[in-house]
């Protein structure tokens, strides 16, 4: 997740990182986001229709 995360330019902070017990990295990460931060992602990105449906959607509950 953190590798998508990063892909989609949010600004991922990592806070701490570790092992599981299957070995596999684990990341605690801090990830500030408000709708300032997620429209400029939208704006950012032309395959984001479902993006923007989704935010819609969450601004309504």
């Amino acid at each position: 997740m953190y590798a998508i995360f990063r892909q989609a330019n949010w600004k991922v902070e990592v806070l701490q990182k570790g092992l599981s017990e299957k070995g596999e990295a684990v990341y605690y990460i801090f990830m500030p986001a408000n709708e300032q931060v997620i429209e400029d992602i939208i704006t950012k990105d032309k395959n984001s229709a479902w993006l923007r449906d989704t935010l819609t959607q969450l601004q309504h509950l």
